[in-house]
């Protein structure tokens, strides 16, 4: 299975919280792009990607590869939170076509 790695999937996830944090505060635009980075996310997930951290050590002739999954396809954890970064994008993108009607 394909792979991505956990830091930047911790950083797409931590980035989409704190935009639709902010947008509370701030505006809409924040919104759309939680919505993007949640559909985003969604759409890796469902492409059964794995999420895992992984290192390479070499010691002369020898290559160690070392992964260590923290989101895998093959006890459906993957589809469970691509269902929830389905339902977070659609809540955000329903709040923003709210704020986008004029009144």
């Amino acid at each position: 299975m394909p792979i991505m790695e956990a830091g930047m999937f911790a950083i797409l996830v931590g980035m989409a919280f704190i935009f639709m944090m902010i947008s509370f505060k701030f505006g809409a635009l924040f919104k759309l792009f939680s919505a993007v980075i949640f559909f985003g996310l969604a759409v890796i997930l469902f492409a059964e990607y794995d999420v895992a951290f992984t290192s390479t050590t070499t010691s002369g002739n020898t290559v160690i590869e070392d992964v260590r999954y923290i989101v895998s396809s093959d006890n459906g954890l993957n589809m469970m939170l691509a269902w929830i970064f389905i339902g977070l994008g659609t809540f955000n993108g329903f709040l923003f076509f709210i704020e986008m009607i004029p009144r």
